[in-house]
């Protein structure tokens, strides 16, 4: 009777560490379908950054596309500025010379001016000393 009680309680106590090993293996189970899960979630969450970068990149390589396309237009209209301005220069000095001419050719007529007024103040003496 002592053996059967023996192994009675043998069975009663594997029973137990049996329950033991079920609950651990449930809580295990558990813990990795909540791994799992936290692993999908990463997974996704690591695709939408991919995802992200992917078009960050996208979106860096359009904006360095309009900045060169800017810093052409801003080309063309410096030299389009530069040109307008040595053009402007170009006039100011012509115009400069042309008044140059003019104020000479002025100096010029005012000299036969002055000498065609003595030329005709000394007809007049000599024809007055005439009469």
């Amino acid at each position: 009777r002592n053996d059967v009680s023996a192994v009675q309680s043998d069975v009663t106590n594997i029973k137990g560490d049996v329950a033991h090993a079920q609950s651990t293996a449930d809580h295990a189970n558990a813990n990795a379908n909540t791994a799992l899960m936290n692993g999908v979630k990463l997974s996704s969450a690591v695709t939408e950054n991919k995802n992200n970068i992917e078009q960050n990149r996208s979106d860096i390589a359009d904006q360095q596309k309009l900045l060169a396309s800017n810093e052409q237009k801003q080309i063309v209209r410096d030299n389009g500025q530069d040109t307008a301005i040595q053009d402007a220069q170009h006039a100011a000095n012509w115009a400069s010379l042309k008044a140059d001419d003019a104020q000479h050719a002025i100096t010029v007529a005012q000299t036969d001016i002055d000498a065609n007024k003595a030329a005709i103040t000394d007809i007049r003496n000599d024809v007055s000393a005439v009469q």
